[in-house]
């Protein structure tokens, strides 16, 4: 399969390949990447042309533009702007991700020195240091994905039941009478509709 060319003009560019990050692109800044994703300014690194390319269908679709409306801005075919905005987001997520497993591996580092702190006390009975340890060694199995499902016990008795088919059969006769009352005849109608 071969990939689609940016602007009909260009060389076919493997979307598979990253090219260099908006933030590697030195020399260009924002408003000049997105004169050249618009093809608004002549660019000789088909690379930066890409990644400009790339971050303009990202930025018009995460404005709410369709992939038609970024297509027709971008003078390209709807299927390569589909395919920037999808290497874009890829990006976004893939950082995403990484910042979040980042996070997560800081808050543990953390937990593990906090626990170390109490854990000498908690062993010699320390009431404080243990409540202390437990709550910390329980954010330590959240962070990790350890804690048990929780068990909801379902109690509806029988007082709440009638209760309930009480509060029913109330709504169910304002609404006949409200039935009543809008035909005009005084009679309860046959069924409700």
């Amino acid at each position: 399969m071969t990939d689609e060319k940016d602007n009909g003009e260009g060389e076919d560019f493997p979307l598979s390949d990253p090219g260099p990050t908006a933030d590697d692109i030195v020399g260009y800044n924002v408003d000049q990447l997105f004169a050249i994703g618009m093809g608004e300014e002549e660019c000789d690194d088909d690379r930066v042309r890409r990644e400009a390319q790339t971050f303009v269908s990202t930025y018009m679709r995460s404005q709410g533009h369709s992939y038609q409306m970024i297509a027709n801005e971008m003078k390209c075919s709807i299927g390569w702007c589909h395919r920037l905005v999808q290497r874009g987001l890829k990006r976004i997520y893939k950082k995403t991700q990484e910042s979040a497993e980042t996070i997560r591996q800081l808050q543990l580092e953390r937990l593990n020195k906090m626990l170390a702190g109490v854990m000498e006390r908690a062993e010699t009975g320390d009431s404080f240091a243990i409540q202390s340890a437990l709550q910390v060694m329980d954010r330590i199995d959240k962070a990790w994905g350890l804690e048990p499902p929780k068990r909801v016990e379902h109690t509806f008795t029988e007082d709440a039941r009638n209760e309930a088919l009480d509060q029913l059969s109330k709504n169910i006769a304002a609404l006949a009478h409200e039935r009543t009352d809008q035909d005009g005849s005084g009679d309860p109608p046959d069924r409700l509709n």
